[in-house]
């Protein structure tokens, strides 16, 4: 039987290594502080996040559209994904707790 020290050790790194699988499409790891763009379920895919920030809007747009992605101001960046992809929405993040299991769970 493990001490607790050990368990809560081997939770909270179960946990990280979780995390790990929730990435922005700059391939940086999701931040449950900040607040994202989200793409809905394309076909054959997952949900796609966005930070919200300029910069990574015009990425986003530079990459998934010719032509797209050249804003200067961030209303007109904004404009422009939300005329590409219509059904996106400005969400906060949280990371989906419920769905982690663990052998470590406290109880």
């Amino acid at each position: 039987m493990m001490d607790m020290g050990a368990k809560k050790y081997a939770y909270e790194y179960e946990l990280a290594e979780w995390k790990e699988q929730f990435k922005d499409t700059d391939g940086n790891e999701m931040d449950d502080s900040e607040m994202y763009w989200r793409i809905p379920l394309r076909p054959y895919g997952n949900d796609q996040f966005i930070l919200d920030d300029q910069d990574s809007i015009n990425r986003y747009l530079r990459d998934n559209y010719e032509d797209a992605g050249n804003n200067q101001t961030y209303q007109a960046t904004v404009n422009e994904l939300q005329d590409l992809e219509p059904y996106t929405s400005l969400e906060p993040w949280s990371f989906p707790v419920d769905a982690f299991h663990s052998k470590y769970m406290e109880e």
